[in-house]
């Protein structure tokens, strides 16, 4: 009960406004004194249309009380002929709504502003929408009188188009009432109307009509001609679209004529068409009228296969009562020719019941048409008197206008500025979030440079120490010797010994300090290529040997030959030449450094194994983790940063890799490297081999 309430007083205020809308169009200044020839005013109307077109297009939802809102406050300052052209395709893309009296209102209003203007082209739209409803509504004296009218003002426009568009209205609509004088008349227009165009689409839409015109009226030899220009003209203009309700109509038209060959091929051209575009009621239409051929000609075997397909397709389509009621009959007349007299007599039951019920249900439509037409006279009575009642009090209505206009442009104005409040109070809500947004990321940034900043603080004070302590031996060495240059053969050589030593680790130290610089401004570049590994690592543990291995340390390559990995040639070589130079520092003397490398199914495993203290699970998981540098002292004193470890994690990162760190102090150290094969990121359950021993 609430809801119908609402709906109700809904509609009050919709009315309301509609009606302060109306007075508003006629009462508001325009800018359109002047007048105009009418090609101008036209034109006018024409580049108008468009524009409504277009603004039409963009409203959304398309109902008619959005669209009538959004329209009215579009055209308040636009100049008359403007106004009118909005206001028709408004009522144009409504005209089916029967219901609604405010899109007849709206075609007067349109109608008014266009007779003060004088603006034929936009009358001729106007009275041939009134027509459109008209025919919707049934309503016949409005219906001819409205398209005659419209048909009128086209030709004062001189708008062919419009006039054909007009007559072909009329036409079609006293053939399918059984009126063909009239029908005829117009046709015979259209037909003189499309020799002074050249517009080949617009004349086989003529002869389409024209056709099927002496079609409704039996007359086939007079339909068949008219099929036949249209047949013509579409093999000259190719317009196909047209070829399908052309052989229909053909074959319909030759099946009256008992050419049961001409019918049959026309027939099929037109089914090839339907199965194309998957028309299933159209396959039903037409399959029904070669079934009819079959059966005329007594072809049985043709007769049965459109029998059986007819069957098939009523099970799975909704089929049309006209069209089932002519496939039943088909049926019992099927049934005789081939069955037995029982069956054909039940087929023959069935459709004298099929046929009762429809004529039940045309005739009960029928009264209801009658009831409805009875009630439209008692409304027109009703609308007589109240007219008369608002004659009387027209004034005062006047001046109420007048005040309720006055209102509405205040609420308007209020209205307005509200929106914008609001608008600008939203805008500073979303400053004031975007602002917030804004802090957190700053926050965030400046914990990430705090952490990075205290990462190469802590890495530039233990590389100033190593640098310092190396390069500090290697002045102390050299001023000994130019101070004792009496010193012995044996003596000099341990003296250049030590200071190759002292170098060539000051060297590498300063070599991972320019990589890492250049990998954290991301100056390092990635170019993976598939490289046999074996030949890498010898070369890079040559080099070493003959650099830094003053221990006498020797070296194991388990490495199969034909082993290949997709790598950055230039990040391995740094990978392997940490990884072995760390085990050679903290190996002791004469011991085995044993480089491995297997392959899996979806990684890589290279390894470095040594003999030398090892490292505690706490050093690794600080370097590993949390990408600090760090300390190793021993008995031999050695020391170390931790820096290529750490060049190590981000090349292998690259890769897509893992790095992973056994200790064990009593036996030595093995770190694992795991490549996939695809450059994917590895998964917990590819390093699950390493998850009770190692350190991730």
């Amino acid at each position: 009960m609430t809801c119908n309430r609402l709906h109700h007083h809904i509609i009050i205020v919709m009315r309301f406004y509609h009606l302060v809308f109306i007075f508003l169009l006629l009462n508001t200044p325009t800018s359109s004194a002047k007048q105009y020839d009418q090609d101008t005013l036209n034109q006018r109307y024409l580049t108008s249309k468009n524009r409504a077109i277009a603004f039409l297009d963009k409203i959304t939802p398309p109902s008619f009380e959005i669209q009538n809102e959004k329209v009215a406050l579009h055209i308040q300052n636009q100049d008359d002929v403007s106004k009118s052209a909005y206001l028709v395709q408004l009522c144009k893309r409504n005209a089916s709504d029967v219901q609604s009296e405010a899109i007849d209102s709206l075609l007067q209003v349109a109608h008014s502003l266009l007779t003060r203007e004088k603006c034929q082209m936009g009358l001729g739209e106007v009275y041939f929408y009134l027509g459109v409803r008209a025919v919707n509504k049934k309503q016949t004296p409005i219906i001819h009188s409205s398209f005659t009218e419209a048909a009128r003002h086209f030709s004062l426009a001189n708008h062919p188009l419009g006039e054909i568009y007009t007559y072909t209205k009329l036409a079609n609509y006293y053939s399918k009432n059984k009126n063909f004088e009239l029908a005829e008349q117009y046709n015979q227009i259209l037909l003189e109307l499309i020799k002074t165009i050249d517009n080949t689409n617009v004349k086989e839409m003529v002869y389409l009509n024209v056709a099927n015109c002496y079609n409704e009226q039996s007359d086939i030899d007079q339909a068949i001609i008219y099929y036949r220009q249209l047949e013509e003209s579409i093999q000259e203009s190719n317009n196909t679209r047209r070829l399908k309700p052309l052989y229909n109509n053909l074959g319909a038209a030759y099946i009256q004529k008992k050419e049961w060959r001409k019918a049959g091929y026309y027939l099929n051209k037109s089914l090839a068409i339907k199965k194309n575009e998957k028309d299933s009621i159209g396959l039903f239409s037409t399959y029904q009228n070669l079934f009819r051929i079959s059966l005329s000609t007594d072809e049985r075997n043709e007769a049965t296969k459109y029998y059986d397909l007819l069957s098939e397709l009523s099970q799975k389509i909704n089929v049309p009562e006209e069209l089932l009621l002519e496939f039943k009959f088909n049926s019992t007349e099927y049934k005789i020719l081939t069955d037995t007299k029982l069956t054909a007599a039940k087929s023959f039951r069935n459709y004298v019941s099929h046929k009762d019920s429809i004529q039940n249900a045309v005739f009960s439509d029928k009264i209801i048409e009658l009831e409805q037409d009875f009630k439209v006279q008692q409304l027109d009575k009703e609308v007589k008197l109240l007219q008369q009642k608002e004659a009387l009090s027209t004034s005062r209505v006047h001046n109420l206008m007048l005040g309720i206009g006055f209102a509405i442009a205040l609420v308007i104005i209020l209205l307005v500025n509200g929106f914008y409040m609001k608008r600008q109070w939203a805008k500073l809500i979303r400053s004031e979030e975007q602002l917030q947004i804004k802090q957190k990321e700053i926050c965030r940034i400046n914990k990430q440079l705090e952490g990075s900043n205290k990462s190469k603080d802590q890495i530039l004070s233990v590389i100033g120490h190593d640098l310092r302590g190396p390069v500090g031996g290697l002045k102390e060495l050299i001023e000994l010797y130019m101070e004792l240059p009496e010193f012995e053969p044996n003596d000099i050589e341990n003296l250049l010994k030590t200071a190759r030593e002292s170098s060539t680790s000051t060297y590498h130290l300063l070599e991972n300090l320019l990589t890492w610089a250049n990998s954290q401004r991301g100056q390092i570049s990635f170019n993976p290529v598939k490289t046999p590994i074996k030949p890498l690592v010898k070369n890079c543990i040559q080099l070493l040997d003959s650099s830094i291995n003053t221990k006498a340390i020797n070296f194991k390559i388990t490495i199969p030959d034909h082993l290949v990995i997709n790598v950055d040639i230039n990040m391995i070589k740094v990978i392997i030449r940490n990884l072995v130079s760390n085990s050679i520092k903290y190996s002791p003397e004469k011991s085995l450094i044993h480089i491995s490398a297997t392959e899996h199914s979806r990684f890589y495993d290279l390894s470095v194994s040594d003999e030398g203290i090892g490292i505690s699970e706490q050093e690794a998981n600080r370097i590993l983790n949390k990408n600090e540098t760090y300390n190793l002292d021993n008995d031999q004193k050695v020391k170390g940063t931790g820096l290529g470890l750490v060049l190590c994690q981000e090349f292998i990162a690259y890769h897509n890799g893992i790095i992973c760190i056994k200790p064990n102090t009593k036996v030595g150290t093995t770190v694992h490297i795991r490549i996939p094969k695809n450059l994917k990121k590895l998964t917990l359950a590819d390093s699950k081999s390493y998850r009770s021993s190692s350190v991730m």
